[in-house]
Order: structure tokens, then C-alpha cells, then sequence
């Protein structure tokens, strides 16, 4: 199974130890998913963890946001870029986010964007939120 995991997925995964989100990073870990994701994706990640209020408030140092982003370096599917959709989403940003699950060939998107949720499906990808998706997870192992 293949995923393509929005920055807000990562980050808040990261950040809260436990929830939706840190369940998805812990799929990562096990290996029960490919994630997907990119240079843009990426870049949002490291611009949210720089930010001083989540510096301060979380106690993200410089350090634990490159060991978030060496985890990805080890465990993505990293993309190349590639495919460019255009138009397709309310907020243009989220653009990305569709083009990267297109070329990675990813099955779904994970992602607490209303403007992607709203979507609820791109081309075959499945737009999903973090709860929805470690029910996914659940139903896959069970069928296992």
C-alpha cells in the first residue's frame, strides 16, 4: 500500500507521541505502508518545525526536526517531480500534494486539509484523514 502523508499528518505525528498521526509514522516504522512524499512536502515539514512557537512550545530542537527528516530519507519513496497538476484543488498549494500521489502511484492521500478532504478522491487516490486511515491499516492486517 502506498501513501502519500501531508506535511500537517507528519508533523502533528511527530510532535504528539500519541493519536492518528503518530499511528500512521508508526505504519512508516513497521513497514506496513510506502510512504510517499517530496521535495515540497519535505520543505513544509522543515519550515513548520523551524518555526519558533513550535521550537518553543513542543521543544523541537534543530536536531529533532533533521533526525524527522533523515526518517523520511530512509523510509520514502521519494519522488522526482515530475508530474505537475494544476488547478484541481481549492488551494493551489495542495496541488502537490495530488501531483506527488499521482507519480508515486500512491493509493491514498492522509491528510486533516479540508481542502483536500472535501475532494474525498483524486484520479484512483483515496483523500483520507489519519483516523480513517489506521482503520485502513487495521482492515488490511486483519485481512492478513
Amino acid at each position: 500500500m502506498r501513501a502519500v502523508l501531508d506535511s500537517n499528518v507528519i508533523v502533528s505525528g511527530f510532535l504528539a507521541a500519541k493519536g492518528p498521526s503518530a499511528r500512521v509514522l508508526d505504519a512508516v516504522r513497521e513497514g506496513q505502508l510506502t510512504w510517499v512524499t517530496s521535495k515540497v512536502i519535505l520543505d513544509e515539514v522543515r519550515k513548520v518545525l523551524a518555526l519558533p512557537r513550535i521550537q518553543k512550545r513542543y521543544r523541537v530542537t534543530p536536531e529533532a526536526a533533521e533526525t524527522l527528516l533523515l526518517l523520511v530519507g530512509e523510509s520514502a519513496l521519494r519522488i522526482r517531480g515530475v508530474v505537475q497538476v494544476v488547478g484541481k484543488c481549492r488551494d493551489p498549494k495542495d496541488d502537490a500534494i495530488l501531483a506527488c500521489a499521482v507519480e508515486g502511484r500512491a493509493e491514498y492521500v492522509v491528510t486533516g486539509d479540508e481542502d483536500l478532504l472535501t475532494m474525498e478522491v483524486y484520479e484512483s487516490v483515496m483523500i483520507v484523514t489519519p483516523r480513517r486511515f489506521v482503520e485502513i491499516l487495521q482492515e488490511e492486517t486483519t485481512k492478513s
